[in-house]
């Protein structure tokens, strides 16, 4: 008899331990600061292992925190603010995922267009992995809520500063270049910058002036913590640990951008273009396969959504689970929107605009 109550309080204790770790691993959690000092030293002992580590670049956990729970808040808070939808996954879990999709391309398992996925198959394939289904559900109830900055008269075109505010991702400002020529609905081109750059750096772009000379509007939105550095290291592994990713909040704020210009009654919203330079490319293709109604798209870089970098690792252009599927992400032989992929660094380039507004006048 003892021996039966002693299996029972065993069988009893494994399953309570199996269901606890079932828990963890797939129910949101509460802010810690333990896990948030853990990943800031993660990131200093990342930097001091790196041969071209400057000192007068090392980090200072303090003020890298107080960006992150200040500035940068709704990034490294979002698991806790939703937590109806964050799916916990431990280190190890995320390893064998990113293992995983390393196989995939090592054996040339990438899927290519021959299989033949339908558009609205791989959009909810990219909601589902991202984790932003919620969110992009009650995009579609209302509209965005923006505030002008700042106006001002140029020559020939009104350059606009807006902010975006929105309760999931904080606020965000984007850039809107809007022609001053005759009454009729423009076109518009979205530009998504890459890694390090700024909306003031964008605005230089060859690209720009000759849109707007050939009445095309141009948006600019500006993604933040995108430079590579320990805050975008340490927001995009807590995501992925908690089930989103950053990938996944750039594809929202750029939804979000993109009702905003639809809604515009100055633009025609069935001549819409994407244009992007190297990590914008990523966030354009997958917009756009979620979105459907893009004309053209211009990219000048790829990614395998296995992208590790040699500082710090993880970085928004880690999400293991897209790789599978990057190629017709990305578009390989156009079949969601006409694409021209061209030399790196030329995203922006008049070779693209020519492109785009060829599908323009193509509609």
């Amino acid at each position: 008899m003892k021996r039966i109550i002693v299996c029972l309080f065993a069988a009893l204790f494994t399953f309570s331990g199996v269901w606890l770790l079932r828990a963890q691993e797939t129910a949101g959690v509460n802010f810690s600061e333990t896990e948030l000092d853990l990943l800031i030293e993660e990131a200093q002992v990342k930097q001091a292992r790196h041969p071209g580590f400057d000192p007068q670049y090392r980090i200072m956990p303090d003020g890298l925190k107080k960006k992150l729970l200040t500035e940068l808040r709704e990034y490294y808070l979002f698991p806790e603010n939703h937590p109806d939808s964050a799916r916990r996954i431990s280190d190890k879990t995320l390893n064998r995922l990113i293992f995983k999709a390393q196989k995939s391309i090592s054996g040339n398992r990438i899927l290519n267009k021959r299989a033949g996925i339908k558009r609205a198959k791989l959009k909810q394939v990219i909601l589902r992995t991202l984790n932003i289904g919620r969110l992009y559900s009650r995009l579609q109830r209302y509209s965005p809520d923006t505030e002008i900055i700042s106006e001002e008269e140029k020559n020939g075109y009104l350059l606009r500063y807006l902010l975006f505010k929105d309760e999931n991702v904080g606020t965000f400002k984007t850039a809107a270049l809007i022609p001053s020529g005759p009454g009729v609905k423009k076109p518009a081109v979205l530009f998504f910058h890459g890694h390090g750059q700024s909306i003031a750096e964008c605005l230089k772009s060859e690209f720009v002036d000759q849109a707007l000379r050939r009445d095309i509007a141009v948006f600019i939105p500006q993604f933040r913590a995108m430079e590579l550095t320990q805050e975008e290291f340490v927001i995009s592994k807590k995501l992925l640990r908690q089930g989103f990713s950053l990938m996944g909040i750039r594809v929202y704020e750029s939804l979000l951008v993109l009702k905003y210009i639809k809604g515009l009654g100055f633009i025609d919203s069935g001549k819409i273009g994407f244009m992007a330079h190297s990590g914008g490319s990523a966030v354009s293709s997958l917009t756009a396969v979620i979105d459907g109604s893009i004309r053209a798209k211009v990219i000048d870089a790829k990614t395998d959504f296995l992208s590790i970098t040699d500082l710090y690792g993880i970085h928004c252009e880690t999400v293991p689970a897209l790789t599978r599927f990057s190629r017709i992400i990305l578009d390989e032989g156009s079949q969601y929107v006409p694409t021209l992929c061209t030399e790196y660094g030329q995203g922006g380039s008049l070779q693209g605009l020519a492109f785009v507004e060829q599908n323009f006048a193509e509609r």
